[in-house]
């Protein structure tokens, strides 16, 4: 009867306190060395409940699934979004953009004053910053034409001979 008890009031504790977000240590370390950074908000109401609702429903095409389902990320969004983008517009430093098919905001110059107000509220469940991923160096295009043979669907239906007799297609 005790260990009932106990795990009653655990499951009670556990529902009742809220969950912290979860801020990224680069997004820490950054506004250690910047005075502001970008970042992704995700909001704790995940649109994943509009997928499994939409997914019940049964349409009589493909198109009217799709339809509902942007319908539905849209309204979601719109309406989790709401207390966040009012909060976010009256500061005059950040600019802010809306994901409605992930629930999440994109958040520029961010600053650690304003970190600090947004790791508080019960809406958000995340906050990373906004990474970026170098590109590797493209070869020259003349090289690479050079380098590579035909595909070989060409070269089965005979087009290098072709192409030798001046006939190109233009």
């Amino acid at each position: 009867m005790v260990t009932r008890a106990l795990v009653l009031a655990v499951t009670i504790a556990v529902q009742v306190l809220a969950v912290p977000i979860y801020i990224s240590p680069s997004l820490q370390h950054s506004l250690k060395l910047k005075d502001s950074v970008d970042v992704f908000i995700t909001l704790k109401d995940r649109p994943s409940s509009v997928f499994s609702r939409v997914n019940n429903l049964s349409f009589a095409t493909r198109e009217q699934r799709l339809n509902m389902l942007v319908t539905s990320l849209k309204q979601h969004a719109s309406l989790s979004q709401e207390p966040v983008l009012d909060f976010l517009t009256t500061k005059s430093s950040v600019t802010v953009k809306s994901f409605w098919i992930s629930n999440q905001v994109w958040v520029k110059n961010v600053d650690a004053k304003l970190l600090e107000v947004l790791a508080v509220r019960e809406d958000i469940i995340e906050v990373t910053e906004v990474g970026s991923v170098p590109l590797e160096q493209s070869i020259n295009s003349k090289a690479a034409q050079q380098i590579c043979s035909n595909e070989w669907g060409i070269e089965r239906i005979g087009a290098p001979e072709v192409w030798g007799k001046g006939n190109t297609g233009n």
